[in-house]
């Protein structure tokens, strides 16, 4: 999408002081957009548009403005701040759906009603759930070779110790380019074994940080974030990570890679949550108390 086809955040000023009934949910990207879509129409929500940020021009200098990275998470909260400046923190008409990434860990808040984050780390950890995923395996893979319970339990260490690289990234703040980890993944049975000393070598070595010493300064801010793990692994997993470890468990134990892609393996587990199960969720009681409003 050109930034000429993408709407400007004056042109939305209008579009709602115009439609008072209008009500718009904004989030990051074109996965958030099928899962909320889906539980608004499951709740009889028909009158809900869904928009992912990239539709909106939200400039750079207005996202720097207000203290926020310029990414599409940046930017959705950006749009709801400026949003409530400009129509009240009772307007109902504009919604924004967030992750919360690391912010329970960073203790990160901010003051904007309209901006509504999720209740785990994003929303694909609406799909880590036993439930979800043994009815992925019985619809879309026909059978697997362990219970979503075994297969749960054997991705929830790596993917939280993942998380924790992260996160030391995040508060040591060396802007480390991201390198996937199943590589130093190794597939035991219903077991998965991570190499961690081996990833955070490869990792600091793809960006050029040598030397023992930072080696070990990023390795006991691992240990020291892994004092803080919560009892809810959904607090500490990240979403792209999840997908696509579970997308290499299914390939190492079935024959069936075309099923394994990350895009098609979203958007099946959304289609397997249950609706009931997102209604109790925090995040989807405040969206529909807001659309409904």
């Amino acid at each position: 999408m050109t930034s000429g086809d993408r709407r400007r955040i004056e042109e939305l000023f209008v579009r709602y002081e115009l439609e008072p009934t209008i009500r718009d949910v904004y989030v990051e990207g074109g996965v958030d957009v099928a899962l909320i879509n889906q539980f608004l129409k499951d709740s009889k929500c028909t009158d809900v548009s869904v928009y992912e940020i990239s539709t909106i021009a939200v400039s750079r200098e207005l996202v720097e403005e207000l203290e926020l990275e310029n990414n599409d998470r940046g930017r959705a909260i950006c749009l709801g701040m400026t949003m409530e400046s400009k129509l009240g923190q009772d307007n109902a008409q504009v919604t924004c759906v967030v992750d919360s990434d690391f912010d329970v860990f960073l203790q990160k808040e901010y003051e904007c009603r309209i901006v509504l984050f999720t209740d785990y780390t994003c929303l694909e950890m609406y799909l880590f759930s036993a439930k979800t995923i043994e009815k992925f395996f019985s619809v879309f893979l026909r059978g697997f070779p362990f219970s979503s319970v075994m297969v749960l339990r054997a991705l929830t260490d790596t993917l939280q110790e993942v998380f924790m690289i992260r996160l030391a990234n995040r508060v040591l703040e060396w802007n480390l380019e991201w390198l996937s980890f199943e590589r130093c993944c190794l597939a035991d049975g219903e077991r998965i074994q991570f190499d961690r000393e081996d990833y955070i070598t490869r990792y600091l070595n793809k960006n050029g940080v040598g030397g023992a010493d930072k080696k070990q300064e990023f390795i006991g801010n691992v240990e020291s974030l892994r004092n803080k793990l919560l009892p809810e692994p959904r607090y500490q997993i990240h979403g792209h990570d999840f997908i696509n470890l579970f997308c290499w468990f299914i390939k190492k134990n079935i024959n069936k890679a075309e099923l394994a892609r990350p895009d098609i393996v979203t958007r099946s587990l959304s289609l397997c949550v249950s609706h009931e199960d997102l209604a109790k969720e925090n995040l989807f009681k405040q969206l529909l108390q807001r659309v409904r409003n």
